[in-house]
């Protein structure tokens, strides 16, 4: 993915609002990326789209991206690498609710968490692939702003992530508007064959008929 790119239009980010993340991942893009599978949602009805504010912090002395969470605007999804490190949670209630209240729409993280029953209460959305109860023990964020690699993919600032329960996909900002062109029409190919299928015609011959 890229950066230095200019901001994705809010229209842009809310036609991806009414997709899922399988149905843009559907595109099968080169601009289209997937985190590994283990990175899922820590509660359900966990659903986000928004653009990455990225960071990485030291898998050695894990530490909460304090700054980062402070520095990001509204509209933001805080994508943390950790380099994998699940022994200390990078990410708690406290984070959440300060994240919330500043219009941060979720985190992601390829480390640990903590305070599960707070976030969900929180409705915050909030992506790893473990969980702890052992807080950080570092003192600071490595590097803020920067590519990251998360869940086997790498992530740039500005990228376009949407997370729901299935999982997370990435678009690369600089073609979302044309992402998000064939990701409607898969939708609606899709909606097309539900509509046949629920009107008792076969899957075959519905998939053929909306011209799958």
């Amino acid at each position: 993915m890229t950066t230095d790119v200019d901001p994705v239009d809010e229209t842009v980010l809310e036609g991806f609002r009414d997709l899922s993340s399988a149905v843009v991942a559907d595109t099968k893009r080169e601009d289209v990326a997937v985190l590994e599978g283990s990175i899922r949602a820590i509660h359900r009805d966990c659903s986000l789209v928004g653009t990455a504010k990225t960071t990485r912090v030291d898998p050695e002395a894990i530490w909460p991206p304090v700054e980062s969470v402070v520095d990001a605007d509204p509209g933001e999804v805080l994508v943390v690498d950790a380099g994998g490190a699940v022994r200390e949670a990078v990410w708690g209630e406290l984070l959440s609710t300060y994240a919330k209240e500043s219009g941060v729409v979720g985190m992601i993280t390829d480390g640990a968490v903590r305070d599960i029953a707070d976030i969900r209460e929180l409705e915050f959305p909030v992506f790893a692939p473990a969980r702890t109860p052992r807080g950080p023990s570092g003192d600071g964020e490595v590097e803020a702003d920067v590519p990251v690699a998360v869940g086997g993919t790498l992530v740039s600032p500005g990228d376009v992530v949407i997370g729901d329960e299935t999982g997370v996909t990435v678009v690369d900002p600089e073609n979302a508007d044309a992402v998000l062109e064939e990701a409607q029409a898969i939708e609606e190919t899709e909606g097309a064959v539900r509509e046949h299928v629920e009107n008792g015609v076969s899957l075959a011959d519905a998939m053929n008929r909306a011209g799958m």
